[in-house]
């Protein structure tokens, strides 16, 4: 069931522990912009209960607390003084349950339609249940009840699939792991994601903390149980239905786009050269500092770790429209100025797409351009009484639609981009084009969904073109 800020207490029988989590990143040229959503805050549920937490990035930033579609807490921190090295770091205690669930048996179809396990029962960016419904069919399919297919299921990939370090990234698909039958809990817990799917069972991805060790972020996932609710299960370690005190619970997604610890992106004209992470969870009711992650990343990653980054106080006037070449840190009317708008324009178009996906899934009678009506005064954005909302934010001419957002971006990246992010950003243009005004919300949903997967191409597509490589010259930094 959906994390709420606001959830009951943890049961009686419960351990305290203290946690700490830090990343360190170095660059090999200066960065400029630096912009990052960090999900490395502990959810609150029925089974563990923050206590406090603190959370620090060096050199510090302007940054803004949400909580994601899924109800993860999201930092979001915006870095716009110079460095050549970065450090996320938090540490918190929280209380946690110590008994395991115990879910009565169910059948698979109690669960297929349940309303909580609809954005978990289908293909999402690195999971398609086809890809692996072969073999979840040779392994699970002759199962009579729910617990039966789901044990089956985690023994087999816990069984098949060899844990090897460096044999897959973070863009494996569970496909591929399939292929290759190795990787880390990451790729074990995509597999498995994917053939529960291809059962019709909802499921899923947990990113987070192990208890009692020193170690990364862990990865497992849970299951929709008709009375239970979420329950984990973990197919890198073969348990199923672990106690709450196993971990430490950070995030929950489709799988592991949705809940990566730190992602985002910056400004360079270098390269990320060095990564490295580390946590430590402590069955111990003790606070833990900012020195305390440094040390920690300095006794784990010996060489890579800073000793101290200097505190570096952000400036309110760092604007790159306003900054005057040579005196400030922008170049007014540079590639800089047009990468940040680039930038911020698909975000925009991201925002509007969302809001018009949620509305249309949420409202399939005819009521849907009330909706979208009260939606664009929100915005600011006025609608004619012979308008139609819908047409207001989705095509017209104008910076609050999606159209006029895609536009805006296409005139940037004219500067700026190679082809590829320059023909992404048409064929964005183009399916709306062929949007019928006449459409019902399931298909207004449909295209958005469209448009969401280009715009996530299109993320990609930058990444690789600016942010890894030489896209700025030294006169422009």
């Amino acid at each position: 069931m959906p994390e709420n800020p606001v959830m009951p207490a943890v049961a009686a029988q419960t351990i305290t522990a203290s946690y700490i989590y830090a990343a360190h990143y170095g660059y090999s040229d200066r960065v400029l912009h630096n912009d990052n959503q960090l999900r490395i805050s502990p959810l609150a549920d029925a089974a563990q209960e923050p206590l406090d937490q603190q959370l620090w990035t060096r050199p510090e930033g302007r940054s803004v607390e949400y909580r994601d579609r899924f109800g993860n807490r999201v930092r979001r921190v915006r870095i716009v003084v110079q460095h050549d090295r970065l450090v996320v770091a938090t540490a918190g205690r929280i209380r946690l349950a110590t008994v395991a669930p115990a879910p009565d048996d169910a059948a698979v179809d109690e669960v297929t339609d349940l309303p909580d396990g609809y954005d978990f029962a289908f293909r999402s960016p690195l999971v398609d249940p086809a890809g692996v419904a072969e073999v979840a069919r040779e392994i699970a399919g002759d199962a009579r009840s729910l617990l039966a297919a789901v044990r089956a299921t985690i023994d087999w990939v816990h069984r098949e699939i060899s844990y090897r370090r460096g044999a897959t990234g973070v863009t494996t698909t569970a496909e591929q792991v399939l292929a290759t039958r190795e990787g880390v809990c990451q790729d074990k817990t995509h597999l498995a994601l994917g053939m529960l799917r291809a059962l019709r069972i909802p499921c899923r991805y947990v990113s987070g903390l192990l208890t009692g060790q020193v170690g990364e972020t862990h990865a497992w996932l849970e299951v929709l149980h008709p009375r239970s609710g979420w329950v984990a299960v973990d197919p890198t370690r073969g348990v199923l239905f672990p106690p709450a005190s196993d971990y430490i619970k950070l995030a929950v997604g489709r799988d592991y786009s949705d809940v990566s610890p730190v992602s985002g992106s910056f400004l360079s004209k270098g390269a990320a050269t060095e990564c490295a992470a580390v946590s430590a969870v402590r069955f111990a009711d003790t606070e833990a500092t900012f020195d305390d992650a440094l040390e920690l990343l300095a006794r784990t990653w010996s060489g890579t770790a800073p000793d101290r980054p200097e505190r570096v106080q952000e400036r309110d006037d760092m604007d790159p429209r306003t900054a005057t070449p040579g005196t400030d840190r922008w170049l007014t009317d540079s590639r800089v100025y047009n990468l940040i708008w680039l930038g911020r324009w698909l975000e925009r178009a991201q925002n509007v797409a969302r809001m018009l996906l949620w509305a249309a899934e949420h409202e399939a009678t005819n009521n849907l351009d009330d909706v979208l009506g009260m939606a664009a005064d929100m915005r600011g954005i006025t609608v004619a009484a012979d308008d139609s909302a819908l047409e207001v934010l989705l095509t017209r001419d104008s910076g609050g639609s999606l159209r006029g957002c895609l536009e805006a971006a296409r005139d940037n990246a004219t500067h700026v981009a190679p082809v590829e992010v320059i023909r992404i950003v048409g064929t964005a243009i183009e399916t709306l084009n062929r949007h019928d005004p006449a459409s019902s919300p399931a298909d207004v949903a449909t295209l958005m969904r469209t448009v969401l997967a280009t715009l996530d191409e299109l993320h990609r597509a930058v990444e690789e073109a600016w942010f890894h490589s030489d896209a700025l010259s030294e006169e422009e930094i």
